[in-house]
């Protein structure tokens, strides 16, 4: 009868090996969600041209979304973001033209006394004739 091959701690050899692949698998699972969260918006998180008005990445893994068109008024070159009473300018920093037909913002931190986070950025849609 042959029997089982212990290492010095009693455990098998490659029930060490799956635990050790089973952490790597978790760890690198881990670190990918970020990535994975961000979605449809990885477009805006990736260009390091999109910037705030002071010169600061306009997000995170987690800050941007699409907006509805009922949160924004638009006035000549002025967005007028109506959840947060913010005004952007077309031009400045921060106000980018989106990559697809909708509204994109990015939040900054939640400001007390504030319903929600101001936003950081604005992307406004192509609005070709």
């Amino acid at each position: 009868m042959i029997g089982h091959i212990h290492s010095a701690d009693g455990q098998r050899p490659w029930a060490r090996g799956r635990r050790l692949l089973l952490l790597a698998l978790v760890f690198a699972c881990g670190h990918a969600l970020p990535a994975l969260a961000h979605g449809d918006a990885d477009w805006i998180m990736r260009n390091p041209e999109y910037v705030d008005q002071f010169g600061h990445k306009c997000c995170g893994p987690e800050d941007c979304e699409r907006i509805p068109e009922s949160f924004i008024r638009e006035e000549g070159r002025n967005i007028h973001v109506l959840p947060t009473r913010q005004v952007f300018r077309k031009g400045d920093l921060g106000t980018y033209q989106s990559r697809d037909s909708s509204w994109w913002w990015c939040k900054s931190k939640q400001l007390p006394g504030h319903i929600r986070p101001p936003a950081a950025c604005i992307f406004f849609p192509f609005h070709g004739h």
